[in-house]
């Protein structure tokens, strides 16, 4: 009985650490000045969705548009799940997806984050910019 006692709290544990959200790093903190910027694909196994945040230390020339992207696990197509506003200005910027929120344009929409995601950002106008995006994502 005892060991079945100490199992099952083992296997309770292990279920709570399942529930923690948790943070990536898409993009670290980098000049960038190329004209569309990939973050490394990012996998998603447990969460529903999340907040990206986007933050401009230096803002040279340009601008930047981030896109959530999610891509179609037959034919390997990115699409987006959110295109945020154009950013040219020092400071913060916070996109959000998770099912059941309040969609706005440019800023929430109410959709899941699948399996396969990324952040990528577009530029114009012959973007220079310290940039980082960060994700903490929630179940």
């Amino acid at each position: 009985m005892r060991y079945l006692v100490l199992i099952l709290c083992f296997v309770s544990s292990l279920a709570f650490s399942q529930v923690a959200n948790t943070t990536y790093q898409p993009l670290p903190l980098a000049t960038q000045t190329a004209t569309t910027v990939n973050s490394p694909v990012q996998n998603n196994f447990n969460y529903r969705g999340g907040h990206f945040i986007i933050n401009v230390v230096t803002a040279t020339s340009g601008n930047y548009t981030p896109h959530i992207q999610a891509q179609d696990p037959i034919s390997g197509i990115w699409y987006d799940i959110l295109v945020g506003s154009a950013i040219s200005t020092v400071g913060t910027t916070v996109l959000k997806v998770y099912p059941g929120i309040g969609a706005s344009a440019n800023a929430s929409a109410s959709d899941i984050l699948p399996l396969t995601w990324r952040v990528q950002l577009i530029g114009a106008s012959t973007p220079s910019m310290v940039i980082s995006v960060s994700a903490y994502l929630e179940l």
